[in-house]
């Protein structure tokens, strides 16, 4: 599924970003598929405040851009026909 949408929104780049996916081990159990044994939930850093009922999550969409209005339009460009990330 996830690489049926990238490849069809990476050939439809805006210049300039990028974009981000992981897949957190949460999003495989949840699935009831198995996790590689490396994937683990991330450990609290030292001076993180962290809130649990904030914590384990699924899934991460990070977009970086040289501006706000690159990511922005690359927004508008995958969240064409009502798609939600």
């Amino acid at each position: 599924m996830l690489s049926d949408w990238w490849t069809d929104h990476a050939s439809r780049p805006v210049p300039g970003v990028t974009p981000t996916v992981a897949l957190g081990p949460a999003l495989h159990r949840k699935l009831g598929l198995t996790a590689p044994p490396r994937l683990k939930d991330l450990p609290s850093f030292p001076h993180d405040r962290l809130e649990p009922r904030h914590g384990g999550g699924d899934v991460l969409v990070q977009l970086c851009g040289p501006s706000a209005a690159a990511v922005a339009g690359f927004e508008a460009v995958v969240g064409e026909g009502g798609q939600v990330l």
